[in-house]
This record gives structure tokens, C-alpha cells and sequence, in this order.
């Protein structure tokens, strides 16, 4: 049975991984932060071109519009069927629920005048 103590292992085995973690550390927080100093930049620099307009954000924002008017294209027809629903329950004598189709048919005109003001804006 041996009992011989393991060697030690000498201090460049773990000296020399610790730093150059540090160094490389150190080093990317000095290329990713900004300069902080006011006085190097230039006080009246002009304002960036601007960025060429990505096509996909462009047909992905073209696809939100196309489903945000189809949703409000069917709102619009959800009204009018409230409103109907609403003549026919006050014909067979429920007011109540007449009242309630009239107001709900009421928030559906909000939100559809809601996104109409969004558009025009």
C-alpha cells in the first residue's frame, strides 16, 4: 500500500489558466464599453444615415398590418351582428339582453374607432 503523498502540482498549472481569464475579461469590458468621456467625442457630429430598411422586419410588419385589418374587418361585422341580435332580443321582450348585446356591441365600435385613430395617426 503505498503511502507516498501525491505530488503537488506546481503554481503555472493554475496560475497560467487564471490569468489569462482575467486578461480576457479585462479586455472585453475595455472593447465593450463605450468611451465615457464627453471630451473625446465631437460635440456637433451629424446625425447617422439612416439604416437601410430590412425587407424581413418590412414583410413582417406588412404581414401584422394585413392581420390587424382582417381582425378589424370581422370586428366590424361582430357589431353589426350584436346590434341585430340586440333588435331581435328587445322584439321578444328580453331588454336586458338587448341592453347588454347594445353595450357590447358598443366596446366593439371603440376598439374599432380606436384602430381607425392608430391608422390615420
Amino acid at each position: 500500500m503505498p503511502t507516498d503523498d501525491q505530488p503537488r502540482r506546481p503554481a503555472s498549472a493554475w496560475l497560467l489558466p487564471a490569468a489569462t481569464f482575467v486578461a480576457g475579461a479585462v479586455l472585453a469590458l475595455v472593447l465593450a464599453a463605450p468611451p465615457t468621456d464627453p471630451a473625446s467625442a465631437p460635440s456637433a457630429a451629424p446625425p447617422a444615415p439612416a439604416a437601410p430598411q430590412n425587407s424581413d422586419a418590412a414583410a413582417e410588419l406588412a404581414l401584422m398590418r394585413q392581420i390587424n385589418t382582417g381582425f378589424v374587418t370581422q370586428l366590424r361585422a361582430y357589431e353589426e351582428r350584436l346590434r341585430t341580435i340586440a333588435d331581435a332580443a328587445q322584439a321578444e321582450g328580453a331588454p336586458q339582453a338587448a341592453e347588454d348585446m347594445r353595450d357590447f356591441a358598443l366596446e366593439t365600435s371603440d376598439i374599432i374607432r380606436r384602430y381607425d385613430l392608430i391608422l390615420r395617426n
